[in-house]
């Protein structure tokens, strides 16, 4: 099992127009062609919109949650990697964390990756496995490609 989780958060946009639907599209079918088997929603809107989102592609499995916690406890045997650029890691006081270019990839783990707005809301923060991701400024769906980018390409040396 790969897999990834994104946070579906209220959007600045309106749901409806079609624009998170071409989002999360694109963010499943990058994943999909990258390697990961599942795609995790951990639907963070106050409304619970992402209940609207119809998932289409049959190759990858789509699950959706209300919380992480709640997804870590589904999945208890999988590692669990959280990706965050190293000044939102020391800035949260998280000092032990790898390089992503010295990381070596699990053959089964979940991907986790920070919201748009804030970064990843979890507490218990010091025990986790994190990756410094060496870009400041990414959007979530761009730091997922990045992710599973570099564990293809380590894996098939």
């Amino acid at each position: 099992m790969i897999g990834i989780v994104f946070f579906f958060q209220d959007p600045q946009t309106n749901f409806f127009s079609g624009i998170m639907d071409t989002v999360i599209d694109r963010i499943i079918f990058n994943a999909r062609n990258l390697g990961a088997t599942h795609v995790f929603m951990i639907d963070k809107t106050q409304y619970k919109i992402g209940q609207y989102y119809q998932h289409s592609d049959s190759q990858i499995a789509f699950q959706r949650f209300e919380s992480l916690e709640e997804l870590e406890k589904t999945y208890p045997k999988v590692k669990f990697i959280y990706f965050e650029n190293a000044r939102a890691l020391e800035k949260a006081g998280i000092e032990s964390y790898t390089l992503l270019p010295d990381f070596a990839h699990p053959s089964r783990a979940i991907y986790v990756v920070g919201t748009e707005t804030g970064g990843i809301p979890i507490s218990g923060r010091e025990d986790k496995i994190w990756v410094s991701i060496p870009v400041e400024n990414l959007w979530a769906e761009g730091a997922i490609n990045i992710c599973l980018y570099d564990r293809l390409t380590k894996l098939r040396k």
